[in-house]
């Protein structure tokens, strides 16, 4: 069953208006054609278009749309006939009949007229509030049509007009606009300035007034605020009640996303009641198939389907789907959507043929929606469970007649659940396959050079935002607006002059960079003997498992919500207890503690104990097992080598502590050692060979179409590591450590040592030297990356302590130098953004005297993309290299992302801030293994190493997941 059916925060224009008072605007009088007398020409009264112009609105108000198109047809045609087709004065008519156009969802003909309005709007003549208000309607329009970034161009216009005429309500509506804009694009911090703003500029009593709480609480809801969410919906609510002549489309909306919040927030009781006011408040004022009322049903229809009445359940998503038949357009996502519902509904009371017609109607329309360019996640969503709705109602209809029918259409929903499950990084990681494929300079520059103007226009699109919600000193407010909106439009201008060059003189690169998704055959193909692929993704109601190896593929679907919603919260909390709550987001009181273990964490967070408990719950692990590889699923994989390519929500899932048997009774015991649990589990890295992530199905098969062919027999390394640093001058100044005597450190648990640290630094801002020189130093860092350098055979450089800087690196890519190695290793401290001050993820090296912007001491994200470098594989030993760039950020969209766009096959990553000595015994345990037995793969290496140090794991600290099992391999597995 697919999500609510919702109407979200609307976008907001003021009602076309006429002059009022029978003003006219200058004009030539109008010219009388042959045959026409001047007493047959419509009157040039204002005031008489206004008054019908108004009635017009009235309609459209109760949904009486087909009178009402027909009204404002006439009536723009008197109009141009007294006025002038080419006089700004018919622009209140074109307005009219543009949001008759869209609310019956025919955008093309809504584009179409205000394309016209607004050439008469930019006539002198016409004034900048009218252009304002005609800039606002196109951005409604661009929006609902899925063209946010055309929608914001749009609308930053409008803004810079309402700051310059300083009109409070047309800036007010404009502000709105861009909120309701970044709501979509899920910028919520940023939508909620700019929406404040918005609201604080609406006069009381009005219906902008009554509108603005409600846009703010759908902002809010996407933040999962949801108390105060309800707050602000029942204010708009209440106002709507309040009014004799309220917009009934926006109040009815308001408590259709107020019954949204009601059955997000677990209330489906009084989500219904919500609906049932909506469908009064709908009754007493528009007609029976006015499409808001569709919207009711189905939400009706999604709460009878949870209580498991399918009838029920049915009957409403049929009532829905007649009303849109007679009131929305066919090719509505909406209507997709419903028909979903009910295919879902019909295949559960074994309707079979029922199943099939309705999958078959969503697809037909999510077809042709994704044919014409404007297909998002929530179109490769809904067609591909329709696509296994029809699959598994043909088996069952005809198993003989449809089995052809069914098989393709699993392997079509293998397709498009790829395309809903795409990662950021794996798109990266296709485009940089795809840049080494095509080869030279020139493309390489284009690229960049693009990628450095997306990032600019990113900066300063944000800027804008910022100005535009800020509140103090307006004149310096305009200027600022005025001077990003120039610069934004040079950076568009100069993205599609970038775009034309690459179409004309590199179409196989962008063809390569596209990332299709990949046939189930190539899969297959592609697959070694021992290789199984799955493809895990969460949806927003279920949860939808592909496997495929060399002999075919099964594919399982949870239709649980809850349990979809549950495997989030498995995810997270098996995080926290794996890092024992190292990492910042799972932070608690911690006490600091001494053993011969416990060293300093490369994430600049040390090793401790918590006063509460942080043991790793083997049974949650179980869990998430059992709802993640359910039915054949396991039988398929067993004992094979596992790639997976989960959707962005499970990219940083630690998937090697999944555990394949639930635990013994009473494992976990009140007092009960932990360490022997800890060692017999049943891991589900113990029963395959490697267990290795993609972030993506096209990343996979661009990796594999790019490997290297066999060259060196023993590869060429550079580790980096042990940068001068230290919580003390004598610390920094301290001889290297003596490697086979590593000494005792006392340690405390926490976040950056933040002496001198800058909260909410931006990107590009110079680094803190100071305080990062005072981070605790990894002596020990040292030794790993000399034992790796010696099991390699001698094709090995060292940047150690003074050497190990950010300005070395970077010289060393300049000349082409970083392309020459098979292997980086960095075994330092990893931040994550928003630690020490740092806008974005780094890496940290030897700090300078005095900060540059060539070198700072911290290797950032940005500075990692822009390197050019050739390795097979990157070690990343070091904190929390899996995380994201922000908190809130896709997993590996950090330090991880960017390797890959410099050029890396493969990374080593941390899925939490790691102890030193646990780190410097991994590595060296690994290429240890490698240098033995050179037929290992990368992934089995990695196991390997982690079924070695659990083994020899002789106390609690040795045996628990954050001492063993924090890294992961990302990317290519093989030699």
């Amino acid at each position: 069953m697919p999500c609510l059916a919702v109407v979200a925060a609307a976008l907001i224009a003021p009602l076309p208006a006429w002059p009022a008072g029978g003003e006219e605007p200058p004009h030539p009088p109008p010219r009388v054609d042959a045959g026409q007398t001047a007493s047959s020409q419509p009157s040039r009264d204002a005031s008489a278009f206004a008054r019908a112009n108004d009635r017009i609105l009235l309609m459209i108000n109760r949904g009486e749309f087909e009178v009402a198109e027909r009204r404002a047809s006439q009536m723009l045609a008197r109009a141009e006939t007294a006025f002038g087709a080419d006089d700004p004065a018919i622009i209140p008519g074109l307005n009219t009949l543009a949001m008759i156009y869209q609310q019956t969802g025919r955008l093309a003909d809504a584009e179409r007229t205000l394309n016209r309005a607004l050439g008469l709007a930019r006539r002198p003549d016409a004034g900048a509030e009218t252009l304002a208000d005609v800039l606002n309607r196109m951005a409604n329009v661009l929006s609902d049509d899925g063209r946010l970034d055309q929608a914001e161009k749009a609308t930053r216009e409008a803004i810079e007009i309402g700051e310059r005429i300083e009109e409070s309500s047309t800036l007010a509506i404009s502000l709105n606009n861009l909120g309701h804009i970044l709501t979509a694009l899920r910028r919520f911090d940023e939508a909620d300035a700019v929406y404040r703003r918005a609201e604080g500029l609406t006069v009381a009593n009005t219906a902008l007034a009554a509108a603005m709480p409600a846009n703010l609480a759908v902002q809010m809801m996407g933040q999962g605020r949801f108390a105060e969410a309800e707050q602000l919906l029942l204010r708009s609510v209440a106002s709507w009640e309040k009014m004799a002549e309220p917009v009934v489309i926006a109040w009815a909306t308001a408590l259709l996303n107020l019954g949204r919040l009601h059955y997000e927030t677990g209330r489906p009781d009084a989500a219904s009641a919500t609906f049932g006011r909506m469908l009064d408040a709908l009754q007493q004022n528009v007609p029976d198939n006015h499409p808001l009322r569709a919207y009711a049903l189905q939400n009706l229809s999604q709460i009878s389907f949870d209580r498991r009445d399918f009838a029920e359940a049915e009957r409403l998503a049929r009532e829905a789907l007649t009303i849109a038949g007679q009131s929305l357009p066919a090719t509505k996502f909406e209507v997709a959507d419903w028909y979903e519902a009910l295919a879902q509904a019909t295949l559960l009371q074994g309707e079979w043929n029922d199943a099939v017609a309705a999958a078959r109607q969503a697809a037909a329309i999510l077809s042709a929606d994704i044919n014409s360019g404007k297909s998002d996640k929530n179109d490769w969503e809904v067609l591909t469970i329709v696509e296994i709705v029809a699959s598994e109602a043909m088996v069952t209809a005809d198993p003989a007649g449809l089995i052809a029918d069914a098989v393709a259409a699993r392997r079509s929903a293998f397709l498009n659940l790829q395309r809903h499950a795409a990662t950021d990084t794996g798109a990266v990681a296709v485009a940089a396959a795809a840049r080494a494929a095509v080869g030279g300079t020139d493309l390489s520059n284009l690229v960049r050079e693009k990628d450095h103007a997306l990032a600019r226009l990113r900066e300063v699109d944000a800027a804008f935002v910022r100005a535009a919600g800020a509140t103090s000193d307006p004149d310096a407010r305009r200027v600022a607006l005025g001077d990003l909106r120039s610069r934004l439009e040079a950076l568009q201008s100069r993205l599609s002059a970038i775009d034309a060059r690459l179409l004309t003189n590199f179409p196989q690169y962008l063809e390569l960079a596209g990332g299709p998704p990949v046939p189930a055959d190539r899969v297959i193909g592609m697959l070694a003997d021992d290789e199984v692929l799955v493809l895990p993704v969460i949806m927003q109601n279920s949860l939808v498992t592909f496997a495929y190896g060399k002999d075919g593929g099964v594919y399982s679907w949870g239709r649980n919500p809850d349990e979809a919603a549950e495997l989030p919260r498995i995810a997270a909390t098996l995080l926290c207890q794996a890092s024992r709550r190292l990492n910042p987001s799972c932070a608690r009181t911690t006490e600091t503690t001494s053993s011969q273990v416990s060293d300093a964490a490369r994430g600049v967070v040390a090793f401790g104990r918590t006063q509460d408990t942080d043991e790793f719950d083997l049974g949650a692990a179980y869990r998430a097992y059992s709802l993640l590889f359910p039915g054949d699923l396991p039988e398929m994989m067993a004992g094979k080598k596992l790639i997976i390519a989960p959707s962005p929500e499970l990219l940083g899932f630690p998937w090697h502590l999944l555990v394949t048997q639930p635990p013994p009774e009473g494992w976990d015991a009140p007092g009960k050692e932990r360490a022997e649990a800890y060692r017999e589990a049943a891991w589900l890295f113990q029963s395959h060979p490697s267990i290795t992530v993609v972030p993506g199905v096209a990343a996979l098969d661009a990796a594999r179409r790019s490997r290297k062919e066999a060259g060196r027999t023993q590869p060429r390394y550079l580790g980096v590591a042990d940068p001068v640093i230290g919580a003390t001058a004598a610390e920094r100044d301290a001889a290297p450590l003596d490697c086979a005597s590593p000494e005792t450190v006392a340690l405390t648990r926490g976040k950056p040592v933040a002496v001198g640290a800058r909260a909410g630094a931006e990107a590009g801002t110079l680094a803190d030297v100071d305080a990062l020189r005072r981070q605790p130093r990894l002596a020990d860092s040292r030794c790993e990356v000399e034992a790796t350098s010696k099991s390699l055979s001698g094709l090995s450089d060292l940047l150690l302590g003074g050497e190990a800087t950010e300005a070395r690196i970077k010289a060393i890519s300049a000349t082409g130098g970083l392309k020459a190695y098979d292997i980086l290793h960095f075994a330092t401290h990893g931040l994550v953004g928003g630690e020490l001050g740092q806008a974005e993820p780094g890496l940290l090296l030897t700090p300078p005297a005095a900060a540059s912007e060539d070198d700072d001491g911290v290797l950032t994200a940005q500075e990692i993309a822009a390197l050019d470098i050739g390795a097979d594989w990157v070690i990343l030993s070091a904190c929390n290299t899996a995380a994201g760039s922000r908190s809130d950020a896709e997993a590996l969209a950090g330090l991880a992302r960017s390797f890959f766009y410099a050029g890396a096959r493969s990374l080593l990553v941390s899925s939490w801030p790691v102890y030193s000595q646990a780190a410097t015994r991994f590595t060296t345990t690994m290429f240890a293994l490698l240098s033995d037995q050179p037929s290992l793969t990368r992934g089995e290496a990695v196991t390997l190493t982690m079924r070695k140090m659990l083994a020899q794991s002789y106390s609690p600290e040795t045996a628990h997941p954050a001492y063993w099992a924090p890294f992961l391999l990302v990317g290519d597995a093989g030699r």
